[in-house]
């Protein structure tokens, strides 16, 4: 008998996570590491220098992406240079520096600082410096383009050329409203060597993402997408679900708990600060309904036996002990869940995952609405996640996402791949 050719199904196109770990959050992400849960990679900011050298170090040994912030945006603001740690990063200096300078011989001594860092520390990515800009149109935007092309030829002068220049683009959305605007900044992208794009959009995320808001970002990404590079979306929260499914980004950055949202605000506006400067509560996620709620409220509703069954989490890999543990661990069952969220996604070839996250959000929603009248935050919840729903069951009649993005998926593009022409976005007409 003459053997018989199966074809085997595609392989769906990955997508990327990356974990930004905060002050005291690198002993649970190096447990999971050690358990074989990790993601894409791991985003290190400067300023907490070598207090997570340990999980970097295992983040590298184990292939995963060991990203470096240099913190560049923070050192440029007003209310961000206040935080705590940064006067100790070695390029701190740059703080005081203006377009002229930054352009010329502090720019080179910023790059050329950075590049000795990433090649004693090993790190296999960095965030180019960038600014915040106020729209497309900022100066400081031509200084961000400039001091990206000076660090990549840095990291090939030092023979890393296998490390990965990601860039932070953060702006206001409503700055990229209109067509014109995103138009006008692809232009400016389009012979850029650059890895993948990071997107902090403002302002965006779970409590942040209204249908127009939605709406914008997507529109936004699928312009973006005609430069050929992966996109990440940094700070989204619960909604980046949302934009991996509907193919709008090919990764998404979150905290351990925090970085739900990304709000310019805490940049630019200085605020009283009380307290450990390091630390922040841990959250507790109701993966079922999408939603985070402090521990205290999460104690309180999850020893309801109604709400138990229904968001309690089942997972004795993740909450060993029970639901419980979403409690008494919450960084560790938020990490996984994430984790298991964005798995499921690129699990999915690019044309089913619109479908399946509807069908979740209507579950998500159902469930919501049988819980509401247990705390205020289950209303919230459900009211958003019917925005959600709203918003894109009619995207998939416009947008036909049958490849999705380039992914992020932690290595670099060919060259001839990154200036490859501009792909057209997809567009359609109602009937």
């Amino acid at each position: 008998m003459s053997p018989q050719l199966q074809l085997l199904p595609p392989i769906p196109p990955p997508v990327g996570l990356y974990v930004r770990p905060g002050w005291n959050d690198h002993l649970i992400l190096q447990q999971l590491v050690v358990e074989g849960r990790a993601p894409t990679g791991f985003v290190f900011d400067a300023r907490y220098g070598d207090r997570q050298r340990d999980l970097w170090e295992a983040a590298v040994d184990a292939n995963l992406d060991a990203v470096l912030d240099p913190n560049a945006q923070e050192l440029w603001t007003p209310a961000g240079r206040q935080l705590s740690g940064l006067h100790g990063v070695a390029w701190s200096s740059v703080a005081d520096q203006g377009e002229f300078s930054l352009r010329g011989a502090e720019g080179e001594a910023l790059v050329s600082l950075l590049a000795d860092h990433i090649a004693a520390n090993h790190f296999t990515s960095v965030l180019a410096p960038t600014h915040y800009l106020q729209g497309p149109a900022d100066r400081q935007l031509g200084v961000d383009l400039h001091l990206a092309r000076v660090l990549r030829r840095a990291l090939d002068q030092r023979g890393l050329q296998g490390v990965r220049l990601y860039y932070p683009l953060a702006l206001p959305a409503r700055s990229l409203a209109l067509p014109a605007n995103r138009a006008h900044l692809v232009r400016q992208f389009g012979d850029m060597d650059i890895d993948a794009i990071w997107l902090r959009l403002h302002p965006f995320g779970t409590s942040a993402s209204g249908p127009i808001a939605l709406r914008r970002y997507i529109d936004i990404c699928l312009d973006l997408q005609r430069l050929g590079v992966p996109l990440v979306a940094e700070r989204t929260g619960t909604v980046g679900i949302a934009l991996l499914s509907f193919n709008a980004v090919g990764g998404i950055e979150c905290g351990v708990t925090l970085g739900e949202r990304f709000d310019a605000g805490r940049l630019l506006h200085m605020q009283s600060r009380t307290g450990d400067p390091y630390s922040h509560p841990a959250m507790v996620y109701l993966a079922a309904i999408d939603t985070f709620i402090g521990t205290v409220e999460g104690r309180q509703l999850l020893a309801r036996r109604a709400v138990k069954a229904a968001l309690g989490c089942p997972d004795g890999r993740c909450c060993r002990h029970g639901p419980e543990d979403m409690v008494r661990d919450p960084r560790r069952h938020a990490v996984i869940q994430r984790l298991r969220e964005v798995e499921q996604v690129g699990g999915l070839p690019p044309h089913r995952r619109p479908q399946e996250y509807l069908d979740h959000l209507r579950n998500a929603g159902d469930i919501a609405v049988r819980l509401a009248a247990n705390h205020p935050v289950l209303e919230k919840a459900r009211r958003r996640l019917d925005s959600w729903r709203g918003t894109l069951s009619i995207l998939p009649d416009e947008i036909v996402p049958l490849t999705g993005p380039v992914p992020a998926v932690g290595r670099r593009l060919p060259r001839v791949v990154r200036l490859s022409r501009p792909r057209p976005v997809p567009t359609a007409t109602k009937g």
